[in-house]
């Protein structure tokens, strides 16, 4: 231990052991935030199968992570001295930085479970211990990010609602071919129809031009009629083979049921009074290879609704000028894991307010989310990992374009996007956003740069102390939060990542010039550097 004199520690070394105390704390909370977005948001494919971990003290099945506790997570990563189970290797923990404690008998921590909590030990020169950290492995329960349906028993029926009258005609909305995302397939139909008013009909491939046409004239009570249909019905069509609109397509006021027909194809193009989808079961997308509701007038896609469609390779225009959607629901999209491009999806939609928590969570093949929300000026929130572990999108520029109404951004929205290299000014400007949640971006390993992402959200009062957490290769943080006069509560301490230091006066690698210029509201304001809140050009 370091002494004094006369043998009592100096205001000096107290001070520099209370700063290796504070280093081994910041990097044990995060590294335990690693883990925890390792179990639950980790890319899929680094896992041979699925495992029962424990998370906060529950057993649960996990889609993502091979570390079953936090100790076996620090020895994975070499965070653990080599030759022993709980001494903490803190130079590797801690990058080095300003942390004492190399595995001797004494100057050293130790970490283990203890009564319910992760405990980490500071040890004395005469043995005695100093608890420096603790978390509670608590009850609170997590998402995971899995997706389930409601299993198929009791809703094998596509059933579709129209709104009729006496006199009117309706085509059922159906096409002879299936779109596979580059190639018309022919289509099969075997089926039976209930046409909602006491007649039914069996029909097939060979007689759908002339059975799938109903007109009603003796309908005792106008109004919302079901249409019931059980069999095999692979694509569902509003525009016939001339480009032409099917009969009464107009008159389609929601989806209720979609049951298990075998739909392959899923087109209600300008359905403009369709207003409602129902949720599937387990099944009923199952085969589901290519969708566009373009032009509907659906208000909201719901939870879960193309959850786990693995044969989907695109979502281009599915939804553009849908002008009355104002919500995507929970995991609406999450396990797309085939689909390569979101780009143009919801053009136009001017009234999306909405992105719900693991909207599209976990959709590994995609590349781009470029376009996506362009001029949806009411966006307002981005959901709790909306986007977490989209691992293979290498830019998020664009998306969010002409969102000038958007207001929070969710914990761990964008964590795990691993192949992201640029963040730069994407909210840039988005002067109502007020919100970014904890772990926002946590693990994007690859982004080299945070340049001007914030600059100008003036009314932005709440960031998370951790939204950068393992953003290990950053290379810019110039400009991020220049502007954003309004911040409050605490800076998270990028100043003290790379290879910064005191020595080189903060103006190493990661560049922070002039991140947190007009910050001066934040509780840390006094401990940034000034290279990081104010240099003259």
């Amino acid at each position: 231990m370091l002494t004094g004199e006369n043998g009592i520690l100096t205001q000096a070394n107290k001070a520099k052991i209370e700063q290796s105390h504070g280093a081994v704390k910041d990097a044990l909370a995060l590294a335990y935030n690693e883990w925890q977005i390792e179990v639950r948001t980790a890319d899929t494919t680094r896992l041979a199968s699925k495992e029962v971990v424990t998370i906060k003290g529950k057993e649960e099945k996990s889609l993502a992570g091979t570390s079953s506790t936090f100790l076996e997570f620090l020895e994975n990563n070499g965070y653990i001295k080599e030759g022993t189970t709980d001494v903490l290797d803190v130079e590797e923990l801690t990058g080095g930085k300003q942390a004492l404690g190399n595995g001797d008998t004494t100057d050293i921590y130790k970490i283990e479970e203890q009564d319910g909590k992760y405990v980490v030990n500071y040890i004395e020169e005469d043995n005695s211990k100093k608890q420096i950290w603790s978390i509670g492995i608590d009850e609170e329960e997590e998402e995971t990010g899995e997706v389930t349906l409601e299993p198929d028993t009791g809703k094998e029926e596509l059933i579709l609602v129209y709104n009729v009258q006496n006199g009117d005609t309706i085509e059922l909305p159906y096409y002879l071919q299936w779109f596979d995302g580059e190639n018309e397939n022919s289509a099969t139909f075997n089926f039976t129809v209930d046409w909602g008013d006491g007649t039914t009909e069996n029909i097939t491939n060979a007689d759908i031009a002339t059975k799938a046409i109903h007109t009603y004239n003796n309908l005792e009570q106008v109004g919302e009629l079901k249409i019931k249909i059980s069999g095999t019905y692979e694509s569902i069509a509003t525009s016939n083979e001339s480009s032409e609109y099917r009969q009464g397509y107009d008159k389609l006021v929601r989806v209720e049921q979609w049951g298990t027909t075998g739909i392959k194809t899923l087109g209600l193009m300008y359905c403009i009074n369709l207003t409602q989808l129902a949720t599937p079961t387990e099944s009923s997308f199952k085969d589901l290879a290519s969708v566009s509701l373009e032009g509907s007038g659906i208000t909201s896609i719901p939870d879960k609704l193309f959850a786990n469609c693995s044969n989907i390779t695109s979502f281009y225009n599915a939804f553009d000028n849908c002008t009355n959607l104002t919500t995507i629901g929970n995991y609406a999209f999450a396990n797309c894991s085939n689909v390569t491009s979101f780009g143009g999806t919801f053009d136009n939609c001017t009234n999306l307010t909405t992105i719900g928590d693991y909207a599209f969570a976990n959709c590994s093949n995609v590349t781009s989310f470029g376009g996506t929300f362009d001029n949806c000026t009411n966006l307002t929130t981005i959901g709790n990992y909306a986007f977490a572990n989209c691992s293979n999108v290498t830019s998020f520029g664009g998306t969010f374009d002409n969102c000038t109404n958007l207001t929070t951004i969710g914990d761990y929205a964008f964590a795990n996007c691993s192949n992201v290299t640029s963040f730069e000014s994407v909210f840039y400007g988005l002067s109502n956003l007020t919100t970014i949640g904890d772990y926002a971006f946590a693990n994007c390993s690859n982004v080299t740069s945070f340049h001007n992402t914030f600059s100008g959200c003036s009314n932005l009062e709440t960031i998370g102390e951790h939204m950068f957490a393992g953003c290990t290769s950053v290379e810019s943080y110039r400009f991020t939060f220049i502007g954003c006069g309004n911040l409050t509560g605490k800076a998270p301490k990028l100043w003290l990542t790379g290879d910064n230091s005191k020595e080189n006066g903060f103006k190493g690698t990661p560049d922070g010039y002039n991140c947190f210029m007009g910050c001066e509201g934040l509780e840390n304001y006094n401990e940034i550097p000034e290279y990081w809140k104010y240099e003259p050009m």
